[in-house]
Protein backbone atom coordinates (compact mmCIF):
# COMPACT_ATOMS: atom_id res chain seq x y z
CA UNK A 1 0.00 0.00 0.00
CA UNK A 2 1.41 2.99 -1.26
CA UNK A 3 2.30 6.00 1.66
CA UNK A 4 0.24 9.10 1.22
CA UNK A 5 2.30 12.29 0.98
CA UNK A 6 0.08 15.48 2.84
CA UNK A 7 0.71 18.91 1.54
CA UNK A 8 -0.71 22.38 3.14
CA UNK A 9 -0.45 25.14 0.46
CA UNK A 10 -0.45 28.57 1.71
CA UNK A 11 -1.75 30.43 -0.84
CA UNK A 12 -2.02 33.63 0.35
CA UNK A 13 -0.15 36.91 -0.20
CA UNK A 14 0.86 37.06 3.83
CA UNK A 15 0.19 35.11 6.97
CA UNK A 16 -0.61 36.94 10.11
CA UNK A 17 1.82 35.45 12.92
CA UNK A 18 1.22 36.05 16.35
CA UNK A 19 1.82 39.67 16.96
CA UNK A 20 -0.58 40.51 14.38
CA UNK A 21 2.00 41.96 12.03
CA UNK A 22 2.17 40.43 8.58
CA UNK A 23 4.82 38.35 6.99
CA UNK A 24 5.43 37.99 3.08
CA UNK A 25 5.13 34.08 2.19
CA UNK A 26 6.87 32.81 -0.68
CA UNK A 27 4.97 30.95 -3.71
CA UNK A 28 5.54 27.24 -3.00
CA UNK A 29 7.14 25.37 -6.02
CA UNK A 30 5.82 21.92 -6.55
CA UNK A 31 8.29 19.70 -8.05
CA UNK A 32 7.21 17.03 -11.14
CA UNK A 33 8.81 14.30 -9.18
CA UNK A 34 7.53 15.49 -5.66
CA UNK A 35 3.84 16.23 -7.43
CA UNK A 36 3.58 12.48 -8.69
CA UNK A 37 3.92 11.39 -4.63
CA UNK A 38 1.05 13.38 -3.17
CA UNK A 39 -2.23 12.28 -2.87
CA UNK A 40 -3.72 14.21 -0.18
CA UNK A 41 -4.39 18.17 -0.42
CA UNK A 42 -5.81 20.23 2.19
CA UNK A 43 -6.43 23.60 1.26
CA UNK A 44 -9.26 24.31 3.45
CA UNK A 45 -9.77 27.69 5.43
CA UNK A 46 -7.02 29.55 3.42
CA UNK A 47 -9.42 32.62 1.77
CA UNK A 48 -8.77 31.84 -1.41
CA UNK A 49 -10.43 33.18 -4.33
CA UNK A 50 -8.69 30.73 -7.12
CA UNK A 51 -7.07 27.76 -6.89
CA UNK A 52 -3.08 27.82 -6.93
CA UNK A 53 -1.62 26.97 -10.40
CA UNK A 54 0.61 24.75 -8.74
CA UNK A 55 -2.29 22.61 -7.98
CA UNK A 56 -2.58 21.58 -11.64
CA UNK A 57 0.84 19.29 -11.23
CA UNK A 58 -0.63 17.20 -8.85
CA UNK A 59 -1.92 14.79 -11.24
CA UNK A 60 -2.23 11.88 -8.89
CA UNK A 61 -4.21 13.67 -6.09
CA UNK A 62 -7.15 11.74 -4.81
CA UNK A 63 -8.61 13.81 -2.20
CA UNK A 64 -8.87 17.60 -2.21
CA UNK A 65 -10.26 20.03 0.30
CA UNK A 66 -11.28 23.64 -0.74
CA UNK A 67 -13.47 23.87 2.01
CA UNK A 68 -13.98 27.39 3.83
CA UNK A 69 -12.43 29.58 1.12
CA UNK A 70 -13.88 32.39 -1.55
CA UNK A 71 -13.88 30.28 -4.64
CA UNK A 72 -16.56 32.06 -7.26
CA UNK A 73 -15.57 29.48 -10.08
CA UNK A 74 -13.33 26.15 -10.55
CA UNK A 75 -10.68 26.16 -13.10
CA UNK A 76 -11.28 23.25 -15.90
CA UNK A 77 -7.83 22.13 -14.86
CA UNK A 78 -9.93 20.32 -11.64
CA UNK A 79 -11.06 17.66 -14.40
CA UNK A 80 -7.66 16.51 -15.27
CA UNK A 81 -7.46 14.65 -11.90
CA UNK A 82 -8.30 11.04 -13.16
CA UNK A 83 -7.57 9.35 -9.69
CA UNK A 84 -9.47 11.87 -7.48
CA UNK A 85 -12.12 10.03 -5.42
CA UNK A 86 -13.03 13.08 -2.95
CA UNK A 87 -13.49 16.57 -3.55
CA UNK A 88 -15.23 18.62 -0.97
CA UNK A 89 -16.28 22.76 -2.04
CA UNK A 90 -18.64 23.23 1.04
CA UNK A 91 -18.49 26.85 2.36
CA UNK A 92 -17.70 28.93 -1.19
CA UNK A 93 -19.60 31.33 -3.09
CA UNK A 94 -19.57 28.96 -5.91
CA UNK A 95 -22.52 29.44 -8.20
CA UNK A 96 -22.06 26.67 -10.41
CA UNK A 97 -19.77 23.95 -11.50
CA UNK A 98 -17.69 23.05 -14.56
CA UNK A 99 -19.54 20.06 -16.61
CA UNK A 100 -16.25 19.04 -17.17
CA UNK A 101 -16.00 17.42 -13.49
CA UNK A 102 -18.20 14.42 -15.07
CA UNK A 103 -15.18 13.68 -16.37
CA UNK A 104 -13.65 12.20 -13.52
CA UNK A 105 -13.86 8.69 -12.99
CA UNK A 106 -13.19 7.68 -10.38
CA UNK A 107 -14.83 10.47 -8.00
CA UNK A 108 -16.72 8.91 -5.45
CA UNK A 109 -17.60 12.04 -2.89
CA UNK A 110 -18.55 15.48 -3.80
CA UNK A 111 -19.18 17.88 -1.25
CA UNK A 112 -20.97 21.15 -1.81
CA UNK A 113 -22.58 22.15 1.10
CA UNK A 114 -23.19 25.87 1.50
CA UNK A 115 -22.22 27.17 -1.74
CA UNK A 116 -25.50 29.62 -3.87
CA UNK A 117 -25.20 26.56 -6.32
CA UNK A 118 -27.60 27.15 -9.02
CA UNK A 119 -27.34 23.71 -10.77
CA UNK A 120 -25.01 20.67 -11.01
CA UNK A 121 -23.31 18.79 -13.83
CA UNK A 122 -25.47 15.68 -15.29
CA UNK A 123 -23.79 12.22 -15.43
CA UNK A 124 -21.37 11.97 -12.91
CA UNK A 125 -22.26 8.18 -12.81
CA UNK A 126 -18.80 6.98 -10.70
CA UNK A 127 -19.99 9.35 -7.80
CA UNK A 128 -21.79 8.08 -4.66
CA UNK A 129 -21.61 10.63 -1.66
CA UNK A 130 -23.30 13.58 -2.43
CA UNK A 131 -23.30 16.68 0.10
CA UNK A 132 -25.92 19.71 -0.54
CA UNK A 133 -26.50 20.90 3.13
CA UNK A 134 -27.18 24.31 3.61
CA UNK A 135 -28.35 25.94 0.04
CA UNK A 136 -28.49 29.29 -0.57
CA UNK A 137 -30.74 28.73 -3.66
CA UNK A 138 -34.59 28.10 -2.36
CA UNK A 139 -34.95 26.21 -6.11
CA UNK A 140 -33.81 22.71 -4.89
CA UNK A 141 -35.60 20.98 -7.60
CA UNK A 142 -33.86 23.19 -10.49
CA UNK A 143 -30.26 21.90 -8.59
CA UNK A 144 -31.53 18.63 -8.84
CA UNK A 145 -32.90 18.74 -12.69
CA UNK A 146 -29.92 16.47 -13.27
CA UNK A 147 -29.64 13.85 -10.32
CA UNK A 148 -31.39 11.35 -12.18
CA UNK A 149 -28.28 10.69 -13.93
CA UNK A 150 -26.36 10.09 -10.85
CA UNK A 151 -27.20 5.79 -11.34
CA UNK A 152 -24.29 4.54 -8.67
CA UNK A 153 -25.20 7.50 -5.79
CA UNK A 154 -26.05 6.17 -2.35
CA UNK A 155 -25.17 8.42 -0.06
CA UNK A 156 -27.13 11.80 -0.14
CA UNK A 157 -27.30 14.58 1.99
CA UNK A 158 -29.76 17.72 1.98
CA UNK A 159 -29.72 19.05 5.43
CA UNK A 160 -30.84 22.62 6.29
CA UNK A 161 -32.60 23.71 3.05
CA UNK A 162 -35.72 25.18 3.81
CA UNK A 163 -37.58 22.32 2.13
CA UNK A 164 -41.29 21.66 2.73
CA UNK A 165 -41.74 19.17 0.46
CA UNK A 166 -40.37 15.85 -0.29
CA UNK A 167 -37.79 16.59 -3.09
CA UNK A 168 -39.57 14.08 -5.60
CA UNK A 169 -36.55 14.29 -8.41
CA UNK A 170 -34.58 11.77 -5.92
CA UNK A 171 -37.22 9.11 -6.29
CA UNK A 172 -35.60 7.89 -9.36
CA UNK A 173 -32.22 7.10 -6.96
CA UNK A 174 -32.27 3.39 -7.32
CA UNK A 175 -29.09 2.92 -5.77
CA UNK A 176 -29.43 5.11 -2.68
CA UNK A 177 -29.36 3.78 0.61
CA UNK A 178 -28.88 6.70 2.87
CA UNK A 179 -31.23 9.91 2.93
CA UNK A 180 -30.65 12.66 5.00
CA UNK A 181 -33.23 15.39 4.96
CA UNK A 182 -32.43 16.84 8.38
CA UNK A 183 -33.52 20.10 9.14
CA UNK A 184 -35.67 21.15 7.16
CA UNK A 185 -40.10 22.28 7.06
CA UNK A 186 -41.48 18.70 5.40
CA UNK A 187 -44.77 18.09 6.16
CA UNK A 188 -45.35 14.80 4.52
CA UNK A 189 -43.57 11.98 2.66
CA UNK A 190 -44.86 11.18 -0.67
CA UNK A 191 -46.35 7.69 -0.96
CA UNK A 192 -44.05 6.97 -3.92
CA UNK A 193 -41.03 6.74 -1.20
CA UNK A 194 -41.73 3.08 -1.75
CA UNK A 195 -39.31 4.12 -4.90
CA UNK A 196 -36.52 4.08 -3.07
CA UNK A 197 -36.37 0.52 -1.80
CA UNK A 198 -32.98 0.23 -0.95
CA UNK A 199 -32.98 2.67 1.60
CA UNK A 200 -30.86 1.45 4.64
CA UNK A 201 -30.85 4.93 6.81
CA UNK A 202 -33.35 7.57 6.57
CA UNK A 203 -33.24 10.81 8.69
CA UNK A 204 -35.98 13.36 8.92
CA UNK A 205 -35.09 14.74 12.58
CA UNK A 206 -36.54 18.27 12.41
CA UNK A 207 -39.15 18.84 10.11
CA UNK A 208 -43.25 19.23 10.27
CA UNK A 209 -44.32 16.07 9.79
CA UNK A 210 -47.39 14.63 11.43
CA UNK A 211 -47.87 10.83 9.71
CA UNK A 212 -45.63 8.62 7.89
CA UNK A 213 -48.04 7.06 4.40
CA UNK A 214 -48.51 3.21 4.48
CA UNK A 215 -46.16 2.68 1.63
CA UNK A 216 -43.22 3.30 4.11
CA UNK A 217 -43.51 0.24 4.78
CA UNK A 218 -42.02 -1.37 1.16
CA UNK A 219 -38.49 -0.18 2.57
CA UNK A 220 -38.21 -3.40 3.39
CA UNK A 221 -34.69 -2.60 3.93
CA UNK A 222 -34.54 -0.05 6.40
CA UNK A 223 -32.38 -0.31 9.29
CA UNK A 224 -32.14 3.28 10.83
CA UNK A 225 -34.78 6.01 10.79
CA UNK A 226 -35.08 9.15 12.63
CA UNK A 227 -38.09 10.88 13.03
CA UNK A 228 -37.28 12.84 16.13
CA UNK A 229 -38.27 16.59 16.84
CA UNK A 230 -41.11 16.71 13.95
CA UNK A 231 -44.81 16.39 15.07
CA UNK A 232 -46.28 13.13 15.82
CA UNK A 233 -49.27 12.84 18.18
CA UNK A 234 -49.25 9.04 17.72
CA UNK A 235 -46.89 6.72 17.37
CA UNK A 236 -46.87 5.89 13.50
CA UNK A 237 -48.17 1.65 13.38
CA UNK A 238 -46.27 1.37 9.99
CA UNK A 239 -43.13 1.50 11.56
CA UNK A 240 -44.27 -1.73 13.20
CA UNK A 241 -43.65 -3.05 9.65
CA UNK A 242 -40.48 -2.65 9.18
CA UNK A 243 -38.54 -5.57 10.92
CA UNK A 244 -35.23 -5.18 9.56
CA UNK A 245 -35.30 -2.10 11.67
CA UNK A 246 -31.75 -1.80 14.40
CA UNK A 247 -32.18 1.91 15.08
CA UNK A 248 -35.13 3.76 15.33
CA UNK A 249 -35.47 7.46 16.91
CA UNK A 250 -38.88 9.03 17.71
CA UNK A 251 -37.85 11.33 20.45
CA UNK A 252 -39.07 14.85 20.95
CA UNK A 253 -43.00 14.37 19.60
CA UNK A 254 -45.63 14.66 21.56
CA UNK A 255 -46.48 10.55 21.77
CA UNK A 256 -48.47 9.58 24.68
CA UNK A 257 -48.82 5.68 23.70
CA UNK A 258 -46.88 3.22 22.47
CA UNK A 259 -48.53 0.20 20.56
CA UNK A 260 -48.32 -3.57 21.50
CA UNK A 261 -47.45 -4.22 18.14
CA UNK A 262 -44.16 -2.52 18.84
CA UNK A 263 -43.19 -5.88 19.66
CA UNK A 264 -42.97 -6.91 15.75
CA UNK A 265 -39.31 -4.52 15.68
CA UNK A 266 -37.79 -8.19 16.34
CA UNK A 267 -34.56 -6.47 15.49
CA UNK A 268 -34.84 -3.35 17.32
CA UNK A 269 -31.28 -2.45 18.88
CA UNK A 270 -31.13 1.21 19.81
CA UNK A 271 -34.57 3.08 20.87
CA UNK A 272 -34.87 7.00 21.31
CA UNK A 273 -37.94 7.54 23.29
CA UNK A 274 -36.95 10.80 24.75
CA UNK A 275 -39.02 13.66 26.10
CA UNK A 276 -42.84 12.21 24.56
CA UNK A 277 -45.22 11.80 26.62
CA UNK A 278 -45.27 8.07 27.74
CA UNK A 279 -47.01 7.22 30.98
CA UNK A 280 -46.96 2.89 30.64
CA UNK A 281 -45.28 1.26 28.73
CA UNK A 282 -47.04 -1.50 26.81
CA UNK A 283 -46.97 -5.24 28.24
CA UNK A 284 -45.21 -6.59 24.85
CA UNK A 285 -42.45 -3.91 25.15
CA UNK A 286 -40.60 -6.81 27.12
CA UNK A 287 -40.50 -8.50 23.93
CA UNK A 288 -37.69 -6.82 22.35
CA UNK A 289 -35.24 -9.52 22.90
CA UNK A 290 -32.31 -7.64 21.08
CA UNK A 291 -32.93 -4.36 22.58
CA UNK A 292 -29.13 -3.29 23.95
CA UNK A 293 -29.72 0.87 24.34
CA UNK A 294 -33.49 2.52 25.13
CA UNK A 295 -33.47 5.93 26.60
CA UNK A 296 -36.51 7.21 28.03
CA UNK A 297 -35.86 10.39 29.75
CA UNK A 298 -37.83 13.27 30.19
CA UNK A 299 -40.95 10.65 30.37
CA UNK A 300 -44.08 10.84 32.82
CA UNK A 301 -43.40 7.20 33.12
CA UNK A 302 -44.98 5.73 36.20
CA UNK A 303 -43.38 2.31 36.58
CA UNK A 304 -40.29 0.76 35.41
CA UNK A 305 -41.11 -3.62 36.17
CA UNK A 306 -41.39 -4.14 33.12
CA UNK A 307 -37.82 -2.99 32.54
CA UNK A 308 -36.42 -5.56 34.63
CA UNK A 309 -37.43 -8.04 32.55
CA UNK A 310 -35.12 -7.11 29.38
CA UNK A 311 -31.95 -8.51 30.32
CA UNK A 312 -30.03 -8.07 27.48
CA UNK A 313 -30.22 -4.12 28.10
CA UNK A 314 -26.85 -2.58 28.48
CA UNK A 315 -27.65 1.20 28.65
CA UNK A 316 -30.51 2.97 29.76
CA UNK A 317 -31.47 6.57 30.06
CA UNK A 318 -33.92 7.56 32.79
CA UNK A 319 -33.15 11.17 33.39
CA UNK A 320 -35.79 13.83 34.08
CA UNK A 321 -37.93 11.12 35.46
CA UNK A 322 -39.35 12.21 39.20
CA UNK A 323 -42.36 10.09 38.81
CA UNK A 324 -40.78 6.55 39.31
CA UNK A 325 -40.62 4.84 43.10
CA UNK A 326 -37.24 4.68 44.92
CA UNK A 327 -37.99 1.18 45.30
CA UNK A 328 -38.49 0.92 41.65
CA UNK A 329 -34.76 2.46 40.84
CA UNK A 330 -33.27 -0.12 42.99
CA UNK A 331 -34.61 -3.05 41.63
CA UNK A 332 -33.42 -2.21 38.14
CA UNK A 333 -30.12 -2.05 39.70
CA UNK A 334 -30.40 -5.41 41.08
CA UNK A 335 -32.25 -7.27 37.95
CA UNK A 336 -30.15 -5.52 35.52
CA UNK A 337 -26.61 -6.27 36.86
CA UNK A 338 -25.18 -5.57 33.05
CA UNK A 339 -26.99 -2.06 31.71
CA UNK A 340 -25.32 0.83 32.27
CA UNK A 341 -28.44 3.06 33.79
CA UNK A 342 -28.23 6.98 33.97
CA UNK A 343 -30.76 8.45 35.85
CA UNK A 344 -31.27 11.77 38.42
Amino acid sequence: MKKYYFLALFCACFLPNLFGKEIDMCPLQVTIESAKEIKILDLSNRQLSEIPEEVRNLKNLKELDLSFNNLETLPEFISEFKDLETLNLSDNLLESLPESLSNLPKLKKLSISFNPIASIPKGMKSLEILEIDGSIRSNLDEILMHISSYSNLKNLSLRKNHLKEFPKAILSLKSLTVLNLKHNSIEALPKEISMLSGLKILNLEFNNIRNLPDNLSKLSQLENLNISRNHFEEFPLVLTSLNKLKILNVSQNPITNLPASIERLENLEELNLFDLEIVVLPVHFKNLNRLKVIDLGNNPLESTRLLCEMKNLRKMGLTGIYSIKKEHKENLFTSLPDCQIVMN
